[in-house]
């Protein structure tokens, strides 16, 4: 999972960070929440004006709005660049029109050229890119519209460039197979690793934590054979059967009877 954000303080002053999340079977309200702890730990929330969560248009992703207080939706114009691309391929003249309408939040402007690409559109495939592009845009709407209040604001998202190095690189980018569990841990150390993790620290940790312990029947029955045993062999120990009273005498003693 990845998300952007990118919170106002006050009038003048911003600040953007990011936090990169992959887990598996994470359910999205946690997820949200989640967010939100994180956020509230690193900023005063009173002083927030608005946290603008960027994305790709997801149901997952706008959930966010839900729980985060002060959040708006921003749709990622990598993403909008894409579903561009795909339905203006065969009329490239309408490209730039298409943007234009789109930069000056005329809904109007953006069912106009689409249509007209509609009307060029020369195989099943290419009408289907146009009507998905026109659904994507026009559900996600309100992502474009805020590009105009908020321009200023809007730095844009970098979710994907953090996809590309925190986890493709590792994972992807060169043919490799991985089972589930083991895609989700490296996921989860690259990420963790990206967020000024220390691994060597955590790997130390994670040993402390493997180390298990004896069940207590267990330990009682040590105890009795390491006493019996020592027991067993005092007579054969001078400095326990002269009883000369050294240091060798009260270490062996201390031993005895520490059980």
């Amino acid at each position: 999972m990845k998300i952007f954000y990118q919170i106002i303080l006050g009038k003048d002053i911003w600040i953007s960070n990011f936090i990169l999340i992959k887990i598996f079977n994470l359910v999205i309200i946690y997820f949200a929440s989640l967010q939100y702890e994180y956020i509230a730990k690193r900023y005063d929330i009173e002083k927030i004006k608005r946290i603008y969560i960027s994305g790709d248009g997801a149901s997952w992703i706008k959930s966010g709005l839900e729980y985060i207080e002060k959040s708006v939706f921003v749709l990622d114009r990598y993403h909008i660049n894409k579903y561009v691309l795909k339905s203006t391929g065969h009329v490239p003249q309408l490209r730039f029109e298409l943007w234009d309408a789109i930069n000056r939040c005329n809904k109007k402007g953006v069912k106009k050229v689409l249509n007209e690409a509609l009307s060029c559109a020369d195989s099943m495939s290419r009408i289907e890119s146009i009507l998905t592009c026109k659904k994507y845009l026009l559900n996600n709407w309100d992502g474009i519209k805020i590009y105009k209040t908020d321009s200023e604001n809007i730095i844009g998202c970098s979710a994907e460039g953090h996809i590309s190095h925190v986890l493709s690189a590792r994972l992807s980018s060169r043919p490799l197979g991985w089972s589930k569990e083991g895609a989700d841990k490296m996921a989860r150390l690259r990420a963790y690793k990206w967020n000024d993790g220390n691994v060597y620290e955590l790997v130390l940790k994670n040993k402390k934590k493997e180390r298990t312990k004896l069940p207590e029947r267990y330990i009682k029955e040590i105890k009795k054979n390491l006493k019996k045993n020592i027991a067993d062999i005092n007579v054969e120990i001078p400095v326990i059967k002269y009883g000369k009273r050294n240091a060798s005498y009260f270490a062996i003693n201390a031993l005895r009877y520490a059980w």
